[in-house]
């Protein structure tokens, strides 16, 4: 089916939050090998669904299984992060710091939305439940490994039953992946920590 030599891929760190969820103690990354599926930098074909095993060679040049990972149809042009281990070194505590209501004027406060129809823009007005929350998560990063690391960080559960959530602040710029999913990717120095602060305002 494929036969691809050379596809060049790296070594990275994962980490998927759920909703208010938080630990007492650090738990450790997912180890994953990151490669692309793209056209002349990477696989270079769409993929199918399956399972994806991972070998590493010995010091005797013999391969060695390390993990594997199951895969949805994956079209070309797509990264692919396969899970291989965990990593005992690169660890995270997530923490729910505060949990406070907000009023309805604070709610709206953060809206950044109009609705545009046959090229009119107007201002909706909803009828909404009169009570807010706003969550302030820390995910604190301790590396202890002797050079920096760089991981991704997901906090998910964002698009659960209520929609719509905001994020009003973050000390570290976010990406949003997905409706139900926002994911950052932090620098985290050798030997040391970093800590990544978010508020969410939702509708629970």
């Amino acid at each position: 089916f494929l036969d691809v030599a050379g596809a060049p891929a790296s070594k990275g760190y994962y980490f998927r939050n759920e909703w208010l969820g938080a630990s007492d103690e650090a738990q450790s990354f997912a180890t994953v090998l990151k490669l692309s599926t793209a056209k002349g930098s990477g696989v270079g074909d769409a993929l199918p669904a399956g399972t994806v095993r991972v070998y590493m060679r010995d010091a005797r040049g013999q391969p060695q299984f390390i993990g594997e990972k199951g895969i949805d149809h994956t079209p070309m042009g797509s990264t692919l992060s396969l899970k291989t281990g965990e990593a005992f070194d690169v660890k995270v505590q997530p923490t729910v710091e505060q949990r406070e209501r907000i009023t309805s004027d604070e709610w709206e406060r953060t809206g950044r939305w109009r609705v545009t129809v046959n090229g009119k823009t107007d201002d909706v007005t909803v009828e909404r439940q009169k009570e807010y929350w706003r969550t302030t998560m820390t995910y604190k990063v301790t590396n202890a490994r002797p050079a920096p690391v760089k991981v991704d960080l997901v906090q998910a559960g964002l698009d659960n039953w209520w929609s719509d959530t905001r994020v009003p602040s973050e000390s570290v710029k976010g990406t949003q992946r997905t409706l139900d999913e926002r994911t950052w990717t932090l620098d985290v120095p050798a030997n040391g920590e970093t800590t990544l602060t978010v508020q969410f305002d939702t509708r629970y």
